[in-house]
Order: structure tokens, then sequence, then C-alpha cells
């Protein structure tokens, strides 16, 4: 992990007489963003149980991270197609009141829940495992090594966006801000890109519980 006060020296000159922890907040904020929208810090979350009676899970992501979203799903060894409620609606009509049984879809409602089509009829130890993409914490201290080894250009210039369009202060320049969030927007595609081939950094220390 890296520290997030690392990536200050990059920004300070920039933003000359800004405030240390302001470019700190800066820094963490183009760090979450950045995660938010590329999906390219992951984590496989350790085996779970499929409880019987329990369709609904809470994802619970690694210290100091919260997730972004659900990549992949297995149950009971299967990978499960990820479906909206709309398209539930549709393809499988009737899954609201179904009979307890073997899920065939997965939704995710929210980041940090996963909601089965079938309220499982049996329990499966160890039957569930999540891919899931996470970013830092809103507070955090850390972040993975990734965003400073391959991407410290892109989270200064998302920071520097941020900090240039602060108004009436000595270092506040809007064209700057403008130049700068063209450059960190780039960046996320760029992101997005090498997330899509599988260059990403992946853990498995994130556990997941039933929603009950």
């Amino acid at each position: 992990m890296t520290n997030i006060t690392d990536f200050i020296p990059l920004i300070r000159a920039h933003v000359s007489g800004c405030p240390d922890n302001i470019i700190q907040n800066a820094a963490l904020n183009a760090c979450i963003r950045f995660c938010t929208d590329t999906w390219i810090i992951r984590e496989t979350l350790p085996a779970s149980d499929i409880t019987i009676g329990v369709d609904d899970y809470t994802i619970n992501a690694a210290a100091n991270k919260a997730p972004v979203g659900m990549i992949s799903f297995l149950y009971d060894k299967r990978e499960l197609d990820k479906k909206t409620e709309e398209e539930l609606d549709i393809i499988d009509q009737g899954w609201r009141t179904a009979d307890p049984g073997v899920a065939t879809y997965v939704m995710a409602p929210e980041p940090d829940r996963i909601l089965l089509n079938r309220v499982p009829a049996e329990t499966i130890v160890g039957g569930m495992i999540v891919e899931i993409a996470t970013r830092p914490i809103d507070d955090a201290l850390e972040v993975d090594d990734l965003l400073y080894k391959d991407w410290r250009d892109t989270i200064k210039y998302g920071a520097l966006a941020e900090l240039l369009e602060i108004p009436e202060k000595q270092w506040s320049d809007m064209k700057q801000s403008i130049w700068y969030g063209k450059r960190f927007n780039f960046g996320i595609q760029s992101g997005k890109a090498r997330a899509r081939m599988g260059n990403m950094t992946k853990s498995t220390s994130a556990r997941m519980r039933a929603w009950i």
C-alpha cells in the first residue's frame, strides 16, 4: 500500500501556497474517482456459505476499501449471469415470489449488496465466491500501490483539476483546471481499457456476510 501523502510532492509545485492537507484530500478524491470509474482495483472474496432461506448478501471489502461493484459471481462452482431486476421481470417472470430453489441469476442493486433470483433451498458451505471492484474509503490514508506505480500522473491531473477550480485562491486557475480535468478523464478511459484487458490488482482479504 502507498501512503496518500506520497502524491503531495507531485502536486504541490502546481498549486503554490495550497496547504498540504487540502492537496492530500484532492489526491484521495482523485484516487476514489479513478477506481470508481475504472474498476481497476479488484478483490476476490474468500468462499462464503450459501445460506438456506437467505437470498440477500452484503459485501465487505478489505480494510480501508469500499465496494464499487460486482464483477463475477460463482454459485456452487457455476458462474451466474448478472441481471437487473427489470431484466429479470422479463426473462424470469415470477422470480420475486418463486419457491425456494437454486439461483440462476444474480443482481447487484447496490455496490455492497448482492441479491439472488431464488431463495436458496439448502445451505452450501463455501458455495459462494464473488469478485468485486473496490475503491479507497473516504478517509483512507493509504491506497493500492498500483495507483502510484502506474497511475500517479493521472491521479495528479485529477487532484489539480479539483484544486485549481477552487475560487479566489492564489493558486486558482480555471483554464488550467479544465485542461487537467481533460487529462484526468483521458487517464480514466485508459484505466478502463487496462481493466478490461485484465491488467489490474487483485487480493483475497475480504469477506461477505448474509443480509439477515
